[in-house]
């Protein structure tokens, strides 16, 4: 989270974070990347929440441009794994 004050400065902190270990199951990179996504979407939901401050703006960032095309893609034309995670992505964020 970055605070902008009236004078243009910034800062940054780490609030939280959370993490996963890939599933035994093999999985794609734009599947991995889609759940990290998911995963990040809901912790930063949480934690708006519980901060209980008035966020003016907020950005979610990505590593990687694959997942940043899929979460832009309609979920309707997504195969149903990639799409259901897409949709939640979009249905979390679309505050933000």
């Amino acid at each position: 989270m970055q605070a902008v004050s009236i004078i243009e400065e910034s800062n940054c902190q780490l609030l939280c974070s959370k993490s996963r270990i890939a599933p035994t199951k093999l999985m794609t990179i734009l599947r991995l990347e889609l759940c990290a996504c998911l995963l990040l979407s809901k912790l930063t939901r949480k934690v708006i929440s519980a901060l209980k401050m008035q966020i003016e703006s907020m950005q979610l960032w990505s590593y990687t441009t694959i997942s940043l095309v899929g979460i832009n893609t309609p979920a309707n034309l997504l195969k149903t794994f990639v799409g259901n995670r897409v949709s939640q992505i979009q249905q979390l964020s679309k505050d933000f």
